[in-house]
C-alpha cells in the first residue's frame, strides 16, 4: 500500500501550502508559481510513474491538496472550479502528470536514455511467449511495446535499488 508514502508527502506539501498562503498578498502570481515548482511539485513528479497509480481513496488527498494550492496561487475562493486554473497557469492536473511522466520514462526506456542499471529492469520477450494471441480482444491491454515484435517484461524486485527512506 502506498498510503504511508502518500500521507508522508501530503504533510510536507501541506508545509508548503501554508507558506504560499503567507506570501500571497506580497508576492505576484508569478513568483507563487515558482515556489509551487520549487516546494510543491516535485513531491508530485518524483517516482511518480511507481506510486501515481495507486489507490485512488490514497491519492485523494493529493489530489485535493494539489487543487488547494492552485486556488492559493491564483487567489481564488475556496469553492472555485480547479480545472479552468490548471490551465491558466499551464500547471498538469496530478492524473495527468502520472501520464506525462510515464511517457517520459517509456520514452526514455525505449531510447536506452537511462542508465545500465534501469535497462537491466527490463528484459525483451517475444510475442510467442505471450499468453493472448494476436487475434485476441484483449490484445489492446496487452503490455507496453518495446519494438513491434517485443514487449517489456519486469525482473524480480531484487535487482531494483531500496527506496531511499525520508
Amino acid at each position: 500500500s502506498w498510503s504511508p508514502h502518500i500521507t508522508h508527502v501530503a504533510n510536507k506539501i501541506w508545509k508548503s501550502i501554508g507558506i504560499l498562503n503567507k506570501v500571497k498578498h506580497v508576492l505576484n502570481t508569478d513568483t507563487l508559481l515558482m515556489l509551487y515548482n520549487s516546494l510543491i511539485h516535485p513531491y508530485f513528479y518524483y517516482c511518480h510513474p511507481i506510486w501515481g497509480k495507486a489507490a485512488y481513496t490514497s491519492l485523494r488527498q493529493l489530489i485535493v491538496l494539489q487543487k488547494k494550492a492552485i486556488r492559493v496561487i491564483s487567489r481564488s475562493s475556496y469553492y472555485a472550479h480547479a480545472a479552468p486554473l490548471f490551465t491558466q497557469h499551464k500547471i498538469l492536473h496530478l492524473e495527468d502528470l502520472y501520464l506525462y511522466a510515464s511517457s517520459i520514462y517509456i520514452y526514455k526506456l525505449t531510447r536506452s536514455i537511462f542508465p545500465n542499471q534501469f535497462l537491466e529492469i527490463f528484459n525483451p520477450l517475444s510475442e510467442q511467449s505471450l499468453p493472448f494471441s494476436s487475434s485476441s480482444s484483449t490484445r489492446n491491454s496487452s503490455p507496453l511495446r518495446y519494438h513491434s515484435s517485443t514487449i517489456l517484461s519486469f525482473h524480480h524486485p531484487s535487482k531494483i535499488l531500496p527506496f531511499p527512506s525520508f
